[in-house]
C-alpha cells in the first residue's frame, strides 16, 4: 500500500500492471533503437552515396518548342514562314536570391555585359509599381508578373559568340539558359503585316479563357491577326529534353522520355 503524505491512499501497482508497462516501455525503447540506426545507417554508413547520388542525378526536362504553321495563300505560296534562332531565357525559379537582392543584381550586369544591353537602371513599370531597374532586370520581373513560373526570353536572337561564352561560363550565369527557338519570317517583309498579326506568350489573362484550355505556361500563341484568328491551326505542340545534370547544373548526358 502505497501513502502520499496528505494521507490519500493509492491502490497498489499490480504484477500485471507493471508487466504491461514494461511491455510498453521495452516496445517503445525498441522503437527509438529502430529509428536511431536507420538514421544512424543513413548518415554516417550511407552518407556519402547518398550525397553522391543527389549531386550526379538530377534530372532536368528542357522544353524543345515547336514550329508554328506556316500560313500560305490559295496557290501556295508562303507568306509566313519560320526560321531557327538561338535566344537566351531566363528561369526565374534558378536565380540566385530573392527580386532586388545584390545577387541577383550581379548576375543581371553580368548578362547585360555580355548580351550588350544598357547597364544602367532606368524606371520600370511591374505590375502597379514602379522601379529603377536594368533593362534586362526589367525584362524579367515583367515576365515573373505576368507568367511566375515561366522562362522569360531576354535576348530572342544571340550571336554565336554570346552563345559560346555563356555555354563556357555557366557557373557565373545561374538561371541562364541557351534555347532553341523558331522565329516568323515574312517573305514578302511587312506587306499584310496588319493581317498576319503578331505572336507572343501566353499570358494571364488567356491562361483562363476556355480558347487556350490546356495550353500550358510559356507558350508562344497569336496575339492577333491571323495567328490569332487560327492559333488552334498554326500552334505546334512543345515537345521536352531530359537531360542530366551535375550540382551545378552543367549537362551530363541525354535521357530517354517515359
Amino acid at each position: 500500500m502505497i501513502q502520499d503524505p496528505s494521507g490519500d491512499r493509492r491502490a497498489p501497482i499490480t504484477p500485471q500492471l507493471a508487466f504491461r508497462v514494461a511491455i510498453l516501455g521495452g516496445i517503445a525503447l525498441v522503437l527509438f533503437a529502430i529509428i536511431f540506426f536507420r538514421l544512424w545507417y543513413l548518415q554516417v554508413l550511407s552518407g556519402d552515396t547518398y550525397q553522391a547520388k543527389a549531386s550526379n542525378n538530377q534530372v532536368r526536362d528542357v522544353v524543345v518548342q515547336a514550329p508554328r504553321g506556316q500560313v500560305v495563300d490559295r496557290n501556295g505560296t508562303t507568306l509566313v514562314d519560320n526560321r531557327l534562332a538561338t535566344a537566351v531565357t531566363i528561369e526565374p525559379p534558378r536565380l540566385p536570391g530573392p527580386s532586388g537582392s545584390p545577387r541577383r543584381a550581379a548576375l543581371y550586369r553580368r548578362l547585360s555585359l555580355v548580351l550588350g544591353a544598357p547597364n544602367r537602371p532606368e524606371r520600370c513599370r511591374v505590375g502597379p509599381d514602379v522601379r529603377r531597374l536594368l533593362p534586362l532586370a526589367c525584362v524579367v520581373e515583367r515576365g515573373v508578373n505576368q507568367l511566375p513560373y515561366a522562362d522569360v526570353t531576354v535576348k530572342p536572337v544571340a550571336s554565336r559568340d554570346e552563345v559560346n561564352y555563356l555555354l563556357e561560363h555557366q557557373q557565373r550565369f545561374p538561371g541562364v539558359s541557351i534555347r532553341q527557338a523558331y522565329l516568323r519570317t515574312y517573305p514578302f517583309k511587312d506587306i499584310g503585316a496588319q493581317l498576319f498579326g503578331t505572336i507572343g506568350q501566353i499570358t494571364r489573362s488567356q491562361l483562363g479563357r476556355p480558347r487556350f484550355a490546356g495550353v500550358p505556361q510559356g507558350t508562344v500563341v497569336g496575339q492577333s491577326g491571323l495567328e490569332y484568328s487560327y492559333d488552334r491551326y498554326l500552334r505546334g505542340r512543345d515537345g521536352a529534353t531530359r537531360i542530366q545534370v551535375d550540382a551545378l547544373g552543367q549537362p551530363k548526358r541525354y535521357l530517354r522520355l517515359r
